[in-house]
């Protein structure tokens, strides 16, 4: 288990980018909600199939 929330704040972050506007409607709240947990879905199937997780590169600032 993580020591900090940096996974939480990463993925706080990530569906906030998908919600895109701070004050959503009940119906793109739940697109979004439905995008995330299709995703989740298809992550722990590819997981179960023993696919190795997708990392992401990390963006430096120059």
């Amino acid at each position: 288990m993580a020591r900090s929330n940096n996974a939480i704040e990463g993925w706080h972050h990530a569906f906030n980018n998908c919600v895109s506007i701070k004050h959503p409607s009940i119906t793109k709240l739940a697109k979004c909600i439905l995008r995330k947990q299709s995703s989740f879905a298809t992550d722990i199937e590819r997981l179960r199939a023993g696919e190795q997780p997708q990392t992401q590169k990390k963006v430096t600032e120059n």
